[in-house]
């Protein structure tokens, strides 16, 4: 997987973090790409773009030009944020709930947002971008 081989790098001192950060974040555009490709899933730059369904979001664009100048917490360059941090931060601009698709059920049912972050289930900066949302779920796959 692209992150984790981002992750060795890092870790290597052959790449540092805010250039980690950005080449992870062009792996979710390309992966954004490639099941919008294979599924007929239109794509949009924005979450503000007028939507007509089911669409995938490059955020790249996104989080380098709007992200920082819109309201409320900002997003923090670094390996604490992930898909996870990403996927409220926009949930919570567009005053919408969030239903996270994960690999794995909750280690604790009910547990907290800052409970799933110290375990490990979603990323450090998840209990701060998700405060204020009006719903958090989670569907294993």
């Amino acid at each position: 997987m692209l992150v984790d081989q981002l992750r060795e790098r890092w870790v290597a001192g052959e790449i540092g973090s805010i250039d980690a950060h950005w080449e992870a974040i062009v792996a979710m555009d390309h992966n954004s790409r490639s099941l919008g490709q294979q599924l007929d899933v239109p794509l949009v730059d924005s979450p503000f773009a007028e939507r007509t369904g089911t669409d995938f979001l490059l955020v790249s664009d996104f989080l380098r030009e709007l992200e920082p100048r819109l309201p409320g917490t900002h997003l923090p360059i670094g390996w604490e944020v992930t898909s996870d941090s990403i996927a409220a931060r926009i949930a919570g601009l567009l005053d919408a709930g969030l239903v996270l698709l994960k690999s794995a059920p909750p280690p604790v049912t009910g547990a907290n947002a800052r409970a799933l972050a110290d375990a490990g289930y979603v990323d450090e900066f998840f209990p701060t971008a998700s405060i204020g949302l009006r719903e958090v779920l989670f569907q294993t796959l």
